[in-house]
């Protein structure tokens, strides 16, 4: 937002006051359109202002939450708006709490036909194999200060590792794309 009381002069307060006739109002518009007409012809010759404006005034600025920022770009996307219009409404996000941002496009997408749900749906894999006993699963088991024991689990070749419960047990599952699978065994005599 401008800041009006900076750029205005001191004395902008008197001359509200004052209510002008319909010959003046005529005169001043005249005036101001003869200089935007001068302005624009020197800006051309002239450097160029691209500077954003900013937002002087003390509020609350909060990250982008980035589900709201897929339904904001799935909108402007249906609405096939300008880059200009989308930036404009991802700026706009930071006004507003996360929650919010979230809550209020959500809105608006399922006002407009959209499925907010499958903007944001993920694709995972359907199946995969059961790595709990392969040989490139590594785990890390951390107790801390008198705390619940603590389990970390990741795979050597980078895959990532999905969880299964089937009944009491869990599972661990491999992605399609992993291939390197190798039997673990206790013992080392094998």
């Amino acid at each position: 937002m401008i800041d009006w009381a900076a750029i205005m002069p001191a004395d902008a307060g008197r001359q509200a006051e004052e209510v002008p006739d319909v010959a003046q109002v005529e005169e001043r518009e005249k005036a101001d359109k003869a200089d935007e007409s001068e302005k624009i012809a020197g800006a051309a010759a002239g450097p160029q202002n691209l500077c954003a404006q900013i937002n002087t005034e003390v509020e609350a600025i909060y990250p982008a939450h980035p589900a709201a920022v897929l339904l904001v770009m799935a909108w402007t996307r249906l609405k096939q708006a300008s880059t200009d219009e989308r930036a404009a409404y991802l700026l706009a996000l930071e006004g507003m709490a996360p929650a919010d941002q979230v809550k209020q496009w959500h809105d608006v997408c399922v006002r407009e036909g959209i499925d907010p749900w499958h903007v944001l749906y993920l694709p995972a894999p359907t199946w995969g194999d059961d790595c709990t006993t392969c040989r490139h699963l590594k785990t890390r088991h951390e107790a801390l200060c008198g705390e619940r024991r603590r389990y970390h689990w990741a795979c050597q070749h980078g895959y990532l590792i999905l969880e299964h419960g089937r009944g009491t047990e869990r599972m661990h599952i491999a992605p399609p794309e992993c291939q390197s699978f190798e039997r673990w065994y206790p013992s080392q005599q094998r």
